[in-house]
């Protein structure tokens, strides 16, 4: 893995803590006082400056009530997960709107195809 992957990786877990966290309505200073860390490590790792530990990834799920896969799965560009992801989303949706984001997710994956089709074809 390429510094690079590791630093969008790093940003994104760290945005999906944030995002966690914020849903809980706790401060990074409610967060740094529960897991007895100074506000500025929280800080960082929500920006992604400092990825979490996998101690430290279990301890935020306790802390906020969620799974440790929810602080991962977006963060990653396997497909396996992705779709692990959007399913985790769309489990939450009544039937009608998840054929509705189904029927979205079709049309786009088409044009999508279609473009990079075209794009080979230019080349």
């Amino acid at each position: 893995m390429t510094p690079q992957q590791q630093k969008r990786i790093a940003k994104a877990v760290g945005a999906l803590i944030a995002r966690a966290r914020a849903q809980t309505q706790m401060t990074q200073e409610d967060v740094a006082e529960a897991l007895e860390v100074g506000a500025e490590t929280v800080s960082r790792i929500e920006r992604g400056m400092v990825p979490p530990t996998l101690a430290r990834l279990f301890e935020f799920a306790e802390l906020f009530g969620c799974r440790v896969d929810e602080l991962l799965l977006e963060a990653s560009n396997r497909s396996a997960d992705q779709a692990a992801a959007i399913a985790s989303q769309l489990a939450e949706l009544n039937p009608d709107d998840r054929a509705m984001v189904a029927n979205i997710v079709n049309q786009m994956a088409t044009h999508l195809r279609a473009k990079k089709l075209q794009t080979k074809r230019q080349h």
